[in-house]
């Protein structure tokens, strides 16, 4: 019986981690092909970040992206509503997580 995971987002890649290390047969699609152009990513938190170590990718997705260390909040029109200071967040191309 082949699994078929729906979405090569965050979750669909780890459930896919999750099948490989009990020798299951699954198959993530993906709508979208070309992430090159778009820009998609995601941006991780501490806690996902702790999940994908437990994972065995947490090395592999922090090495592929980059630490953010300060997160704004801005309206339509630019003005700074809010900005924090950030810890253990990264930001991870989509095309790198698939890869």
């Amino acid at each position: 019986m082949r699994t078929v995971i729906i979405g090569g987002g965050i979750s669909g890649l780890s459930t896919g981690i999750c099948l490989r290390k009990l020798g299951l047969d699954f198959v993530i699609t993906e709508k979208k092909t070309d992430f090159t152009k778009s820009g998609m990513g995601f941006i991780l938190l501490p806690n996902g970040l702790k999940a994908l170590d437990k994972l065995g990718v947490g090395v592999k997705v922090r090495l592929a992206g980059a630490e953010i260390k300060v997160a704004e909040v801005v309206d339509n029109e630019g003005k700074l509503l809010a900005r924090k200071r950030t810890k253990g967040t990264y930001c991870v191309k989509r095309s790198d997580c698939l890869d």
